[in-house]
């Protein structure tokens, strides 16, 4: 028996709703599947819900069978209430998960294309606005045009840019900004880095990583294996910035309703797997100096 407890976030993704103290349960993975619910959440699961739906708990389920399989991202102390043999079946799911279906792609498509709409007055923008007082601005007009944000927004100006995951402060750009942000459309995540040139120094550095990413996004192709693809990465970065070494951080991340999924792009063998059709990334190279950064990150959908 399958069971996923809704502490776990995979509960939402066959569910496509939050719950508290409730338990999807499946037979096998083409199974719909039925939820067992606390007395609180009984009413509002059984709206939501199209399937069965009984009132219970872990006992109820303990009762049914001797062997579990449960994804291992929920809390060790739930994990030791269940009896009988338990196993881990969080990478079954993320097999499942990894791949998109048509729906899910219109989803990540619409939130990455509101953020591009979004990118195209940052220019003028960031004239006038600290780093925080520009993530404010960007969280506050995603969570209007779109239903939320993926990520706290990165914003990162001048030498900052040269910190992957910089903390905002009341800092005013001069020369260069570094953008990271995402918004949810219908619970599915978009990732975009956008690169914003206030001194024509840096526009050439730019139109080069923007090169790289458009010839890294065509070698990412169903049949290739991510280590492959990244080390392929790597020359492709080097060729336009001479003696760069490795980044410090991913190649780029697959990509739905968690803005970090599985399969990874990353040197290391350990996550090597092979693309599949239908899968979606956040594709995200970079290089990183002293005195600033670039980073150019949009989707690509296989």
């Amino acid at each position: 028996m399958i069971v996923i407890p809704s502490e776990s976030k995979h509960f939402k993704y066959f569910t496509k709703f939050d719950a508290a103290g409730c338990y999807l349960i499946k037979e096998d993975w083409k199974d719909n599947g039925k939820i067992i619910s606390c007395k609180m959440e009984l009413n509002r699961v059984k709206k939501l819900w199209n399937g069965d739906v009984e009132e219970g708990g872990i006992d109820k389920i303990n009762k049914r069978t001797k062997e579990i399989r449960i994804p291992f991202d929920v809390s060790h102390s739930l994990i030791t209430q269940f009896k009988g043999r338990i196993k881990d079946c969080e990478k079954e799911i993320w097999n499942i998960r990894m791949v998109k279906s048509l729906n899910e792609m219109k989803m990540i498509r619409t939130a990455e294309k509101v953020c591009i709409e979004l990118s195209e007055n940052f220019e003028d923008i960031i004239k006038n606005k600290t780093e925080k007082e520009m993530g404010k601005y960007i969280k506050t007009q995603l969570i209007d045009m779109l239903d939320d944000i993926s990520f706290e927004p990165i914003v990162a100006y001048d030498e900052n840019s040269s910190q992957p995951h910089h903390t905002m402060t009341n800092k005013r750009c001069r020369r260069l900004a570094l953008i990271d942000f995402g918004g949810k459309k219908n619970g599915y995540c978009s990732d975009v880095t956008v690169m914003i040139p206030l001194s024509s120094k840096y526009s050439t550095e730019i139109e080069k990583m923007s090169n790289a990413w458009k010839e890294i996004k065509k070698i990412i192709k169903p049949g290739k294996h991510t280590y492959d693809i990244v080390l392929k990465a790597d020359e492709i970065i080097r060729s336009y910035y001479l003696g760069h070494k490795t980044m410090v951080h991913a190649l780029g991340h697959s990509i739905g309703m968690d803005v970090h999924e599985f399969p990874v792009l990353k040197r290391n063998k350990k996550y090597n797997l092979k693309i599949k059709k239908g899968m979606v990334f956040a594709l995200e190279p970079a290089v990183y100096f002293k005195t600033y950064g670039i980073r150019i990150e949009r989707e690509v959908y296989v």
